[in-house]
């Protein structure tokens, strides 16, 4: 690690908490290595961007793991199940993690995801449309985050599921990409001779890339999972 560490500065003054890193572990981010050659103040602002997200972040830095899991003993929000909790969480870092550039940390956190997908009931999994302007509005047009969100919603939502989604078309909840994306993947869906859509067991891409690289963003690089 070195002995060398710098001070990154989360959220606006004064409601703002300042992090202590080794300069070697945030240089790893294409972001914070410029960053650390660059900046002329004795911190690194990074703006107005989760306090709890950037904790994970840096706890994933020295550990390797990612603590997205609601604690127990934290009083869970009223109308929000530990799955949707979670969902929240992940959602927040991978945000971060692009702003970061920090492709080995949104590989993992996507992979977190594909098993969340797995272990979460179908129900649980409408706070995908809860979110997806925050995700369409925050991530690149490219973003394997965007991708999945609307794969999700595409080839596994129900059809009174889908229903919400048509409602929060019509009162202006939804991005226009989102829809576009989504509507697209649906058609899909539905076709093939004798498919019934919300019965059958879907060719979906979200089950088929467990275990690959397909929602990944590391390019030509090797996967961390080669490591």
């Amino acid at each position: 690690l070195g002995t060398e560490v710098a001070t990154v500065r989360v959220g606006i003054q004064p409601n703002h908490v300042d992090f202590t890193v080794h300069r070697n572990l945030l240089a790893r981010s294409p972001y914070f290595a410029e960053a650390l050659q660059t900046t002329q103040l004795p911190y690194i602002p990074i703006g107005a961007r989760k306090i709890s997200a950037f904790a994970t972040y840096q706890q994933w830095l020295y550990s390797g793991r990612l603590h997205t899991m609601p604690s127990t003993k934290e009083a869970p929000a009223a109308d929000r199940s530990p799955h949707q909790t979670e969902w929240l969480n992940l959602k927040d870092i991978y945000v971060l993690g692009e702003f970061f550039a920090d492709d080995e940390f949104r590989d993992r956190i996507i992979d977190t995801m594909l098993e969340w997908f797995r272990t979460t009931p179908a129900d649980d999994r409408c706070i995908l449309l809860e979110t997806a302007s925050e995700v369409y509005h925050n991530v690149r047009s490219s973003s394997p985050l965007r991708r999945l969100v609307s794969d999700v919603v595409a080839w596994h939502f129900n059809d009174t599921q889908i229903q919400e989604m048509a409602l929060k078309h019509t009162t202006h909840q939804l991005p226009v990409d989102f829809l576009a994306d989504t509507l697209g993947k649906l058609s899909s869906r539905f076709q093939g001779p004798g498919v019934t859509p919300f019965t059958d067991k879907p060719r979906s891409p979200v089950i088929t890339s467990r275990g690959n690289c397909n929602y990944h963003c590391h390019g030509e690089k090797d996967c961390y999972k080669k490591e």
